[in-house]
């Protein structure tokens, strides 16, 4: 701007400061296209997106009129998306059959071909065991991936009755008991490992011979559990008996651990109408912390009309102890008695997977006989401690002693295999024709359990053989997917579709022995979305779902739930469908899907952390830091489990919850400030003065690498990634900063506005970075841990010109306007993809966004009320003192964006550029061209200021030019 080329006057052209603020130079050296004072001015017109002096966007209503919560700031936002399967969905009223199998007849001993057993494994991929001796394995499409001959010992009758799958696709069968067998028997009982081959066959690496009858196996880990009976025809030397056959491999036999065995004898008191020739049957469920859940019934087979369990028991096992076997507690009850609680189990148990609210295990149960009506045939129950207690059930009676499953005085027709979901249904393989039974006539049964002041369990469903795509005798067994579908909405809670396995009619076709039947099914609609997005603010101790209509307030599904409306900061983070919540004191969760607020416990045998101020998620774990204990301490949970903390699983692995306690990392070596979870094998820990990274998962060797032990972050989340993934953060000493792994760090703000934000008080406020991909640039905002007072300034930082801006949003203390959370929704709909910004007034407000997605030239109070935007740049000097000499501006030609409004201008002149005083000339410039203004302004600095701060107004401009001339020395 500076007359350089010796002539006494000329034309100088006003070149817009477009590398915005700067505050490093002299006053009067002021670096060439920038400025030394602006407000609320962009580099870029927001509305076309040109390179132009524009005014900032303004804020718009996001939620009308209504505050959420009085007159509270809002302390945090998130927006949860939830993804929405674009499905309608129609429950079938029978099912419908999608496929049929069969086993190899040619290859079956004894032409024996029922479906005796069925898995389903990690994979979703199933496995079906013919009792003659074949194992097929199933995608779950009903394909036949590979069918595997298991042989079997027809000569004393030891056919497979048991399969178990482990996570490595490896198998094991065992052979099971039969009325008909001797005492002798017992040693030839067997059980088969059968190893996963490199060329995807499979090989019989194993036979062990575990000295009783196996009524069931599984495996936990790389342990290999075996239940079963040690069979005698006197009942005093009859008993039970357990096995744990520890770090099972393949190239050489198994051991049974000797503190990992249990044996107890067939019973404690009576005889328990003992006959001559039961059999047994029975099964087992582990839960996650290694515990053994074992049943097992007796089956009277003397006469033919007389082909019913007379007596059970139910124990649980710890084998993974100092003691062997470590029995808990062990009920046994017969079918004469008249006590409610000894009927409905002793044929099957399994353990949900959700706990009950008071933390205990529930336990899903059926069996039991009786002879007196209204009895139970399956059951629900609790285990606090020790003690198991029976919660509610279902009779089969339909008015008279049914004795459910021995339908017909049909061999082993106890022999099952039920199954449960994710959801706590319970699968129950039934027999069909039995006219005492209120199920006469169906193979399938799905019973719901609910917990409540009063348990119950309910029928959902039931179906018929021919109902399940089969002509069978029996259904024997049944298998379901890993997931419950998302039906939208829709009250159906079990799965879509169920695998099962009976006794095929061999007289009739098709006689498959296994079928994949639908329970519903699901169309595309046009209506539905691809996902959902949920926004929740808290406020005033409180959460609130909002929309553009409003906001709703949370509760935990029946009664408002509260956070520390005290608390001076609230940390929250969004990932695996949730969103969690800090107060500082406890933690709380947000299900989208039930739109719930609940305050969140650990779900397995570890606790969560106490009182830890930030929350973040990282690798899929749920992180958390500085505890005011120990502010260097980190913990995170298990991978994919925000709600697993137990970080000694009694099968260690590296996906397990881990913290600075257990991992190699240790503890961060300074207090942590802000968690960055930076890519996927990356984590920043933001520090008081230094960042320490985390490389690779800590659960499997990660370490700490030292990136700054100069340079900190501030407290909260001072930081933000750009949409080429660069992170950028606000230091703990003040100033703006960028890197990215292996580039090392670059402080932006200096040579800018270091000073400026070194000033920043970071006692009273936080600082919070958002990365608008609309203006591409970055806002920080400076935000109070307590309520608001005084205007403070906020700044944005352009990437497009490497510039530093100022915000202010209001002028009085009053306004309410000031952001106090801010946060990118990404939607589906442009409309959508948005920064919103919470303020002190309570109400929610959204960036450069009005209803008709205009530009606003505002920022809106109330529906009716709109608060201007005072925006101004200033220019110059326009003579510099570097020259020696005195210029004198003689006019000024201006144009302005013609389609917005105009501005003021102002000169100033100044012998010391420090001070610019008060206005020597001013005048108002339209829209569009202006004529030439004739001003009269003389001096060693000269600055022009152009501004606008009238109401729903906004201005841009284009370009300018001064007439200066020469006027002298510089005088003393």
């Amino acid at each position: 701007m500076a007359i350089r080329d010796g002539r006494r006057q000329q034309n100088v052209d006003l070149q817009y400061p477009y590398e915005g603020l700067s505050e490093t130079y002299a006053f009067s050296d002021q670096p060439v296209g920038t400025t030394r004072d602006e407000r609320n001015m962009r580099s870029f017109d927001p509305t076309t997106g040109r390179m132009r002096g524009t005014q900032r966007s303004g804020i718009e209503l996001m939620t009308g009129d209504a505050p959420a919560n009085g007159f509270s700031k809002i302390s945090s936002l998130v927006s949860v998306q939830r993804e929405v399967n674009p499905y309608s969905w129609s429950v079938l009223a029978t099912a419908q059959n999608e496929a049929t199998i069969g086993f190899d007849r040619e290859h079956l001993t004894d032409g024996l071909s029922n479906c005796i057993d069925l898995r389903r494994d990690t994979f979703d991929t199933y496995w079906a065991l013919a009792d003659g001796g074949e194992v097929v394995k199933l995608n779950s499409d009903g394909g036949v991936v590979k069918r595997i001959d298991v042989t079997a010992d027809d000569v004393n009758e030891l056919y497979p009755r048991r399969l178990a799958v482990d996570d490595y696709g490896n198998f094991f069968v065992a052979s099971g008991q039969i009325s008909g067998h001797a005492t002798i028997d017992n040693e030839r009982a067997w059980v088969k490992g059968y190893e996963l081959q490199a060329d995807g066959e499979y090989k019989l690496a194993w036979t062990i011979k575990p000295d009783f009858h196996v009524l069931d196996l599984q495996t936990y880990g790389r342990d290999l559990y075996v239940f079963g009976i040690h069979f005698h025809h006197n009942e005093s030397q009859c008993r039970w008996e357990f096995r744990r056959y520890a770090e099972y491999v393949f190239d050489e036999e198994p051991e049974a651990e000797p503190n990992s065995t249990w044996t107890k004898n067939y019973h404690t008191g009576n005889d328990y109408h003992w006959t001559v020739n039961p059999y047994f049957v029975g099964s087992m469920a582990i839960r996650g912390d290694g515990d053994a859940y074992v049943c097992g019934s007796v089956v009277n087979q003397e006469t033919s009309a007389d082909n019913f369990a007379k007596y059970w028991m139910m124990a649980r096992l710890s084998p993974i102890s100092t003691d062997a076997a470590n029995e808990q507690w062990f009920n046994e009850a017969e079918y004469t008695s008249v006590n409610a609680d000894d009927h409905g189990w002793g044929l099957s148990v399994h353990v949900a997977e959700d706990k009950a609210t008071d933390g205990s295990y529930v336990l899903l149960c059926c069996g039991g006989t009786s002879n007196s009506a209204g009895q139970h045939h399956v059951s629900v129950w609790s285990e606090v401690g020790n003690t198991p207690t029976k919660k509610a059930g279902l009779s089969f009676d339909n008015g008279v002693v049914c004795q459910g499953w021995a339908i017909n005085a049909a061999p082993g027709a106890e022999r099952i295999r039920t199954a449960i979901d994710e959801n706590g249904n319970f699968y129950v393989p039934y027999h069909g024709t039995d006219a005492d039974s209120v199920y006469n006539g169906k193979n399938l049964l799905i019973f719901q359990w609910q917990e409540g002041p009063s348990w119950t369990m309910t029928l959902t469903r039931s179906e018929t053989d021919s109902d399940l795509g089969l002509i069978q005798t029996s259904v024997n067994c049944v298998a379901v997917p890993i997931a419950v579908p998302d039906y939208n909405g829709g009250s159906q809670t079990y799965v879509d579709r169920v695998v099962t396995g009976g006794t095929p009619q061999t007289s009739t076709e098709p006689n498959d022995s296994v079928c994949i039947a639908l329970l519903a099914t699901a169309k595309v609609s046009a209506s539905l979305p691809v996902r959902e997005v949920r926004n929740v603010a808290t406020c005033g101790g409180n959460w609130y779902e909002y929309t553009s209509s409003g906001y709703t307030l949370l509760d935990d599904g029946s009664a408002p739930i509260s956070y520390n409306a005290d608390a001076p900061y609230i940390s929250s983070t969004t990932a695996s469908g949730i969103a969690v919540f800090s107060d500082g004191s406890r933690y709380y969760y947000y299900n989208p899907k039930d739109r719930v607020i609940t305050k969140m416990r650990s779900q397995s045998n570890g606790y969560i952390p106490p009182r830890c101020r930030l929350v973040s998620f990282w690798r899929g774990r749920l992180v958390l830091a500085r505890s005011d204990e120990t502010p260097g301490a980190w913990h995170m949970s298990r991978i994919g489990k925000p709600f697993d903390w137990d970080e000694f699983p009694p099968i260690p692995d590296a996906g397990a919850a881990v913290s600075n306690v257990t991992s190699k990392a240790g503890l961060c070596p300074d207090s942590i400030n802000t968690i960055v979870p930076y890519k996927d094998d990356v984590l920043w820990f933001g520090c008081d003065r230094s960042i320490y990274q985390m490389s690779g998962d800590p659960g499997a060797g990660g370490s700490f690498d030292l990136v700054s032990d100069e340079i900190g972050m501030s407290f909260g989340k001072p930081w933000c990634k750009d949409d080429a993934g660069r992170l950028w953060f606000f230091g703990s000493k003040g100033g703006l900063y960028t890197m990215a792994p292996g580039t090392g760090l670059q402080d932006v703000s200096l040579g800018r506005v270091r000073k400026r934000m070194q000033n920043i008080d970071l006692e009273t406020h936080y600082v919070e970075l958002v990365y608008n991909f609309i203006d591409d640039g970055v806002h920080v905002f400076v935000m109070p841990f307590a309520n608001p007072g005084i205007i403070v300034d906020h700044y944005f930082y352009s990437k497009r010109t490497n510039s530093f801006h100022v915000d202010r949003f209001g002028r009085n203390t009053g306004d309410g306007i000031q952001p106090t959370a801010a946060m990118i929704v990404d939607g589906d709909s442009p409309a959508d993809r948005v920064m919103h910004i919470g303020c002190e007034d309570g109400r929610i407000r959204k960036w450069g966004q009005t209803e008709s997605s205009e530009v606003p030239k505002g920022d809106r109070v109330l529906s009716n009320k709109y608060l201007p935007i005072d925006s101004y740049v200033l220019m110059g000097p326009i003579a510099p003192n570097r020259d020696m000499d005195v210029h004198a501006v003689g006019s000024l030609t201006v144009v302005l964006a013609p389609n917005y409004s105009g501005c003021n201008y102002e000169f100033y002149e100044t012998d010391n550029a420090a001070k610019l005083g008060d206005p020597l000339e001013s005048g108002e410039l339209q829209a569009g061209r202006n004529g030439t203004h004739m001003v009269r302004v003389s001096g060693d600095s000269i600055y022009l200021m152009l501004r606008n701060a009238r109401e729903q107004e906004t201005w841009s401009y284009e370009k300018g030019q001064v007439h200066v001339s020469y006027a002298g020395g510089i005088r003393a």
